[in-house]
C-alpha cells in the first residue's frame, strides 16, 4: 500500500518480491514507466518516503517492441520499514 501511494502517473509496479532479512523486509521490485519523467518522479518519491531506504537500482531496460506501453523498466531493491 505504501508503494502504491507514492506511484506517480505513468509508473506501475509490475512485480514485487518481499524477503525478510533479520528485522527488515528487503524488496525486489520491477517497475514499468511510460516516460523518463515518470521514472524520475517514481525514484524521487521512493527516495523521499520514510518507508523505503537503501534503494539500489539493479537495472534499467528499454523494451524493443514498440507496442509496449512501458518505455522504461526498472529493477531495484530497497528496504521497507513500517512507520
Amino acid at each position: 500500500m505504501d508503494m502504491e501511494r507514492i506511484l506517480p502517473e505513468g509508473a506501475r509496479v509490475v512485480s514485487i518480491e518481499p524477503k525478510l532479512v533479520g528485522d527488515t523486509v528487503q524488496l525486489r521490485v520491477l517497475v514499468g514507466a511510460t516516460t523518463d519523467e515518470s521514472k524520475l518522479k517514481f525514484l524521487k518519491a521512493l527516495e523521499s518516503s520514510g518507508e523505503f531506504s537503501h534503494i539500489e537500482l539493479l537495472s534499467e531496460t528499454r523494451p524493443a517492441r514498440p507496442e509496449q506501453t512501458d518505455r522504461v523498466m526498472l529493477e531495484l531493491q530497497a528496504q521497507y520499514t513500517v512507520i
